[in-house]
């Protein structure tokens, strides 16, 4: 019951059912508590939480109530550890928060120069195709892809071959298997028709892309 109860006060959306199912089932816990903690004290906690489901027909999710932030800060507030010296707390209290505001600060900036290196280092791997190349290439694609369009020729019908690659290291195909430039999954074999099976030697994985 009374985890019911903590489910409730802490979602994002509440009903009048809800409010009404709180009410229910925290009252089961009060007429059980006794039972199970015969020496149980009631106190002002106790009380208040009865009316919670007023205050959730009132105000909404508790998430939304100004106070409930409170309730958070009081929360961290009480796991700092000090030894109650005068004048020396407001001093610990200091500290903390500053450390805890240097420490978010490092990681949102840690966050941004993670993403910032990661574009960067998907356009290093970008090569462009020279005209011959890219030509070869589209004449190859094509052969499983006849809707190909060239890039340089107007208007599009389909999608289009663009004139840049990107290299790999590892890919993955189909049922977990996975081909690399590097041994020992280096080389592959294609079967073309019934009888036609030809071995390779993977030299370059590329991917080229189509818009």
């Amino acid at each position: 019951a009374l985890l019911q109860c903590t489910e409730i006060v802490g979602a994002k959306t509440i009903t009048k059912d809800d409010a009404a199912l709180f009410s229910q089932q925290y009252e089961l816990y009060q007429s059980t508590a006794n039972e199970i903690y015969p020496r149980i004290k009631v106190i002002p906690n106790h009380h208040y939480s009865m009316h919670i489901p007023d205050q959730l027909m009132c105000w909404g999710p508790s998430m939304g109530v100004s106070e409930f932030c409170g309730e958070r800060l009081i929360g961290t507030l009480t796991k700092f550890k000090t030894n109650s010296i005068n004048g020396a707390i407001e001093e610990t209290l200091m500290k903390k928060f500053g450390k805890m505001q240097r420490l978010e600060d490092t990681s949102k900036k840690q966050e941004e120069c993670i993403k910032q290196k990661k574009v960067i280092i998907k356009k290093s791997k970008r090569k462009e195709l020279d005209d011959k190349t890219y030509s070869q290439l589209l004449k190859h694609l094509k052969t499983s892809l006849p809707v190909l369009n060239n890039y340089r020729i107007l208007p599009y019908n389909g999608p289009v071959l663009q004139n840049y690659i990107t290299e790999h290291h590892v890919f993955e195909w189909r049922f977990g298997l996975k081909v690399s430039k590097s041994p020992p999954n280096i080389f592959i074999y294609v079967k073309k028709g019934l009888n036609k099976i030809r071995f390779g030697h993977v030299c370059h994985i590329l991917n080229c892309e189509c818009d």
